[in-house]
């Protein structure tokens, strides 16, 4: 399911969307609600076992999910996950061959699961060797929802590898 709210037009950086945690969860508490009045036992087929939802990291949308739904998985989408660290490398001031390097070893070819914490390894340890002030964002911002769209898909879908 995909909600999209057509009547906000956003006019400037400065304008508020209006949409808050609060918002959030009164849209996806209406939609559980939905779900467990439907006609279908939803315990009985487990429909509410397995909500995923994705985003782009917009914290007050991953709370509210995970409050209306307690068992959801959180997918982040790796294009606006690659737009923001590219916008966060041009931000600190990296060259534009290390930065594309480190977008190639982030979202380039897939690693097998065996081989993501060597090859992660070697991609901080490149940063560190470039001198860019990026590690802690890359382990803590991208790396982890790049692991958790792993564990959530069960599948590789871009993840850190070997630099050249």
């Amino acid at each position: 399911m995909v909600f999209r709210q057509r009547k906000v037009v956003r006019r400037t950086d400065d304008v508020a969307w209006g949409w808050k945690y609060a918002t959030y969860l009164n849209f996806f508490s209406t939609v559980n609600s939905a779900l467990n009045g439907c006609g279908i036992s939803a315990s009985e087929f487990h429909l509410l076992d397995n909500v995923v939802t994705g985003s782009d990291d917009e914290t007050a949308l991953v709370s509210a999910a995970k409050t209306a739904f307690t068992n959801t998985s959180q997918l982040f989408c790796m294009i606006h996950t690659k737009d923001n660290v590219r916008h966060r490398l041009i931000s600190i001031g990296t060259s534009t061959s290390v930065r594309e390097a480190i977008l190639a070893a982030l979202f380039g070819e897939a690693a097998s699961v065996a081989e993501q914490d060597d090859r992660t390894a070697e991609l901080l340890q490149y940063v560190r060797q470039e001198n860019v002030d990026a590690v802690d964002y890359l382990k803590q911002r991208v790396l982890t929802k790049i692991a958790a769209n792993d564990a959530s898909s069960g599948e590789r879908h871009g993840s850190a590898t070997a630099m050249d």
